[in-house]
């Protein structure tokens, strides 16, 4: 396999020894820790703040805890794949070395990153000790073609500067009004969002 490690750690450790990059099993989800800091409140007590991230949804936390207070702290291992195909409850995944195959259960996935799913798309698929996938990411922009849209229009007002565009995935997005049939445009995927008109 290609791999490389996050962590090699998967042990109940201090608070006060989290870092940055690693991934916390908390409350029962899978937690990427952003950033620590340490605060001190007089009398020798001190906590630790944690800017935390949700492996799957990417919604952001912060977190309180006592500096002397156990935390999970995982073991996670990474592997590049290329995306395969979708059915209903996973995607499947092929490691472009070995041609082994992993499924990854939908609900590990992003939901809004599901509708981008391409074939020969580069995934990274996160295990934990047991060799289960815990997430995956997928790249964080994606080049698309527009299948359907208006003509642009001219001398509108700020509120009407983008229009409805149907993409080649058949996913509606808004667009800039100079976006036209044939366009390839790059997308937000984790947003569906429009970032730029893709250089030919």
């Amino acid at each position: 396999f290609t791999t490389q490690f996050n962590s090699f750690r998967n042990v109940s450790t201090n608070a006060n020894d989290i870092r940055k990059g690693d991934i916390l099993r908390h409350k029962g989800q899978f937690l990427s820790v952003h950033k620590t800091d340490k605060v001190s409140q007089g009398r020798g007590h001190a906590y630790i703040q944690a800017e935390l991230k949700h492996v799957v949804s990417g919604v952001k936390s912060n977190e309180r805890f006592r500096s002397s207070e156990t935390l999970d702290v995982m073991q996670v291992e990474r592997r590049d794949y290329n995306y395969l195909y979708t059915d209903e409850t996973s995607m499947h995944c092929m490691d472009p070395e070995t041609f082994a195959q992993v499924e990854v259960k939908l609900s590990l996935v992003p939901p809004s990153a599901v509708l981008f799913l391409d074939e020969s798309m580069k995934v990274k698929v996160f295990f934990d000790e047991n060799d289960t996938p815990i997430y995956c990411t997928l790249p964080t922009h994606v080049d698309i073609v527009v299948k359907d849209t208006m003509p642009g229009q001219k001398n509108l007002s700020a509120n009407s500067r983008y229009k409805q565009a149907r993409l080649a995935n058949n996913v509606t997005v808004l667009v800039p009004q100079f976006i036209n049939v044939g366009d390839t445009i790059t997308i937000k995927i984790d947003d569906a969002s429009y970032t730029a008109r893709a250089e030919t």
